[in-house]
């Protein structure tokens, strides 16, 4: 109910089927006690032979903002989104990162919107996934690796590369 809600994954997108240039959203945040009441909808679009990735603070289509493209297909990318729950009416904040540096503080978004135009979620209970309109969603998401956190760190962990070191059996 108060604070940022994150959440992380790997996407690729291997084909862009029948995806046009308005484009719609696939996954996002649930409002508590509700099973329609979205936030922070990630959205893609079709851009040339790739994509642009979006995020709207709720899911109107004007409201989203999008990031500077094209995405290639049967790429991975590292997306990064959350919702900051802020005291008063229309003005909750989603941000986007998409390949962030992993590890450390949270950096600058890589797009960030405002929710101007329209009512807040209360609070975050879930997380959805969905096939939006034929024409709206791409042919084939692979999404890898969820996790949703109160923190940046939880979403986006750092870590070192383990050494290993191989050895012949002494006897």
């Amino acid at each position: 109910t108060t604070g940022t809600v994150y959440f992380s994954f790997i996407l690729n997108i291997t084909s862009l089927g029948s995806l046009n240039a308005t484009g719609g959203y696939w996954t996002g945040l649930i409002e508590s006690g509700s099973t329609s009441v979205f936030g922070a909808t990630i959205w893609t679009r079709l851009n040339g032979t790739g994509f642009d990735i979006g995020i709207n603070p709720r899911t109107t289509a004007a409201n989203t903002v999008w990031s500077t493209g094209p995405y290639s297909t049967s790429t991975s990318y590292f997306i990064v989104g959350s919702y900051q729950l802020v005291s008063g009416t229309g003005n909750d904040v989603v941000k986007l990162w998409v390949n962030p540096a992993l590890g450390g503080s949270e950096p600058a978004a890589t797009i960030t919107a405002t929710n101007t135009g329209g009512t807040d979620l209360a609070s975050l209970a879930r997380l959805f996934l969905r096939q939006d309109g034929a024409s709206a969603t791409p042919g084939n998401i692979d999404y890898d690796e969820l996790r949703i956190g109160t923190t940046w760190a939880q979403v986006a962990p750092g870590g070192s590369t383990p050494t290993i070191t191989l050895s012949s059996p002494t006897q």
